[in-house]
């Protein structure tokens, strides 16, 4: 009976995966050829969409990721995604950013449990007067 258990421990133990690690987390204005282009943490308000895009490590199967956007501390967007099995796996998620977006912006990864896995700042400027 021991055994049995303790088989079935071990069996778990190695068969277990732990969450994708997140490598890269950034926020730019598009992505071309799976890489982030206009990196940055201040944009401004007439930008039309921001991207997140990471890098994750996954040594497991492939594991869901939502990517989470916060303005002012309020979430305001989400999406999942899939982090592949790979050393190294880039995915990203947008969100379309209006004139009254403006404001702090945090964009988090977690996990499939809710647990924060990585996070950015940013900001989006207010429009000027009279545009």
């Amino acid at each position: 009976m021991f055994r049995s258990v303790l088989a079935l421990v071990l069996f778990a133990a190695t068969t277990a995966h732990a969450d994708p690690i997140v490598r890269t987390l950034a926020v730019g204005t598009e992505v071309a050829d799976r890489a982030l282009v206009g990196a940055g943490e201040r944009f401004p308000a007439d930008v039309g969409r921001l991207y997140a895009h990471l890098t994750l490590a996954n040594d497991g199967p492939p594991a869901p990721v939502t990517v989470v956007w916060l303005r002012d501390g309020t979430e305001v967007h989400r999406i999942d995604v899939t982090a592949g099995t790979a050393p190294r796996w880039r995915t990203w998620a947008h969100k379309r950013i209006a004139a009254a977006d403006a404001g702090e912006w945090r964009v988090e990864v977690r996990d499939a449990a809710g647990a924060v896995l990585a996070g950015t700042n940013f900001a989006v400027a207010p429009a000027a007067p009279g545009v």
